[in-house]
């Protein structure tokens, strides 16, 4: 009967030990416990890595782009915390970094010398309607690391470093 799997894995012969000396359990049992808690620390460890992770990404990220000329809307940065526009703008506003005006976001005088956002001349209009044009308002790479470092002063992480911090 050698070599044979009796239960959970476990050859005849360790049952066999099992049986003939119950201390070889208790040994069986705490390398058992040993691996669980190893396997625990493991896991925890690799959260914090993966968190860690996400942050160096986005720096790297932003630090690449820090000086380009891409700029993106509110929605694309909002998305990255599973919100929608709409709810950044408002936080925004709350914490008076831009305003409403003619129906459009402006940022507010403190903050728009200093990189944060390009407005970009869009048009509308044609055919049968007049022609006009306004200011859409996009954020840089440079904004977008502002965004992410006030919103993460008041506890508001990205969806992918809030997972891995639940993790």
């Amino acid at each position: 009967m050698q070599n044979t799997v009796l239960f959970d894995g476990i050859p005849y012969e360790e049952w066999e030990k099992i049986i003939q000396n119950p201390d070889f359990l208790l040994k069986l049992a705490y390398r058992w416990k040993e691996d669980r808690d190893a396997r625990v620390t493991l896991e925890a460890e690799n959260a914090v890595l993966k968190t860690e992770n996400a942050k160096m990404k986005r720096q790297s990220e932003i630090a690449a782009n820090i000086d380009s000329d891409k700029i993106l809307s509110a929605t694309e940065i909002a998305r990255e915390y599973g919100k929608p526009a709409t709810w950044l703008n408002g936080i925004l506003s709350e914490l008076f970094v831009q305003f409403r005006e003619n129906g459009r976001w402006v940022l507010s005088d403190e903050f728009k010398d200093d990189g944060y956002v390009q407005y970009v001349p869009m048009t509308f209009g044609g055919r049968k309607m007049p022609k006009f044009t306004i200011n859409h308002m996009y954020w840089t790479y440079k904004g977008k690391q502002f965004i992410y470092n006030l919103l993460k002063g008041d506890g508001i992480l990205p969806l992918d470093e809030q997972k891995n911090k639940g993790a």
